[in-house]
């Protein structure tokens, strides 16, 4: 059986990255597997961010699904410290997308009657809504939720690039200047791949497992930076979308590096967590009961710049505004039908008055007329079956 080793790169994490893919089919994350014909992507994008202020901790949550035929691919992340890896509740973004989705909001409104046989039906609106010298320290292997896994010191990107080659991960001269933006930061990088004895299907959606990593930083940061990749198709780029989760103890947004360039990214929802939600996410996360790691605020951020603008990573402060954020309320309108009751009312009321003069149906009309009203009323006042 051929076995295919990809890599992935910052820029959303579990983003596969390579650069030796033909310019006419780079993504905007540089996707390459070893073999021509063989291709990987991450069909989402998703992250969580956990941040304590009080003691410099932040942990950094992602599960991606990736479209592959590849048999075997690997991530690498950077970090300022040595790392902390763990694995999460598979249910934790489900229940952020529960909680920040647009509330719906119910309007009645009346359809004229069908002319027909049997009831008329409810229409409504829907969404889809230091490093040692002239080498690599190796500081600690495990497998954790479903991944080998490498945390790593180096001291050069030669000597970083060399490792992941010897250990069959394909790279190129174009990822060294991102390797040693990171060594040069004395920052850690830790190296994940899908392990040789899995058992992955040709040509199918892989899923992930939710992945824990903590370390201390003095700011809490998002690995935005991506390597200069060659633009496809005269430098039209596919859309991809971001979202990124931020729980904290107040609104916070992001700038790229440490410049005050704001991160090109939309605040699309932004308030204070329940206690409930909050012991919710802490079961979630698989951390203590106990723990003080979920803080008070979650505020979520949407990219949907393309091209992205990954030559920085995303680092986040405290929001100048700190209102809260929501999604617009969906309308969904509820049709009323007129009942099969009224409908033959008006009928009855017609052909009494093609069948009798006018003066004599006036004061059976009134009482027919209040007598709808009434009921028109009753109906339109009742609450959405």
């Amino acid at each position: 059986m051929k076995v295919i080793f990809s890599i992935a790169l910052v820029g959303s994490f579990f983003s596969v990255l390579n650069l030796a893919f033909p310019p006419n089919h780079v993504h905007a994350c540089a996707i390459a597997p070893m073999d021509p014909k063989d291709a990987i992507r991450a069909a989402d994008e998703t992250a969580l961010i956990l941040w304590n202020a009080e003691t410099k901790t932040e942990h950094f949550i992602r599960s991606a699904t990736f479209e592959t035929n590849a048999k075997e691919f690997g991530f690498l992340v950077p970090t300022p410290t040595k790392p902390e890896l763990g694995e999460v509740g598979a249910t934790v973004f489900d229940s952020l997308k529960t909680l920040t989705a647009p509330k719906i909001v119910q309007q009645a409104r009346t359809a004229p009657p069908k002319m027909g046989c049997g009831c008329g039906s409810e229409k409504s609106a829907t969404m889809d809504y230091p490093a040692p010298a002239g080498g690599v320290q190796v500081l600690a292997e495990q497998r954790v939720a479903g991944l080998d896994s490498a945390i790593l010191e180096a001291s050069n990107a030669d000597a970083l690039t060399k490792w992941l080659a010897d250990h069959k991960y394909p790279v190129s001269d174009k990822l060294k200047p991102w390797i040693d933006h990171y060594v040069q930061k004395k920052w850690f990088i830790t190296a994940f791949k899908i392990p040789a004895d899995a058992t992955l299907d040709k040509e199918i959606m892989v899923q992930a497992k939710a992945l824990r990593i903590s370390f201390q930083t003095d700011k809490p940061f998002y690995p935005y930076k991506e390597p200069p990749v060659p633009r496809p198709y005269g430098g039209n780029y596919p859309p991809r979308m971001l979202r990124v989760y931020f729980i904290g103890e107040e609104r916070v947004e992001g700038f790229l590096g440490d410049s005050t360039k704001a991160w090109p990214a939309k605040t699309v929802w932004s308030d204070a967590l329940s206690k409930e939600t909050r012991e919710q996410l802490t079961k979630d996360l698989m951390f203590p009961a106990n723990s003080n790691e979920i803080g008070m605020r979650l505020t979520e951020f949407e990219d949907r710049s393309t091209p992205r603008p990954g030559f920085e990573d995303v680092f986040f402060g405290k929001a100048d505004m700190q209102a809260p954020v929501h999604r617009p309320d969906i309308i969904q309108y509820v049709q009323r039908e007129f009942t099969n009751q009224q409908l033959a009312m008006a009928i009855f009321v017609g052909l009494l008055a093609m069948l009798f003069p006018y003066r004599k149906l006036r004061p059976l009309g009134i009482k027919m007329k209040k007598l709808a009203s009434k009921l028109i009323f009753k109906q339109a006042t009742s609450q959405p079956q």
